[in-house]
């Protein structure tokens, strides 16, 4: 599982963001509003992830501090 991924913002969209790593791969990472809003393209960025995996697709889910990763898998968590 990815868990930790360090980049330069590619590409900015309305849910996620492309964070290119430095060999050349582009990961599409779903972030929080208040991360998105602070990002600039061209922008170095390091990110704690939460890889989550279905059957047709993974996603990729960053956050700033590792509190916040910690409380949206709690979330995942509520019945």
């Amino acid at each position: 599982m990815i868990s930790y991924l360090s980049g330069e913002v590619l590409d900015i969209d309305e849910k996620f963001l492309t964070l290119m790593t430095s060999g050349g791969v582009g990961y599409q990472v779903f972030v929080t509003g208040s991360l998105l809003a602070e990002c600039k393209k061209g922008e170095k960025l390091n990110v704690s992830i939460f890889t989550q995996v279905r059957e047709q697709e993974i996603s990729l889910y960053g956050f700033s501090e590792k509190s916040e990763k910690q409380f949206f898998e709690k979330l995942l968590n509520i019945s």
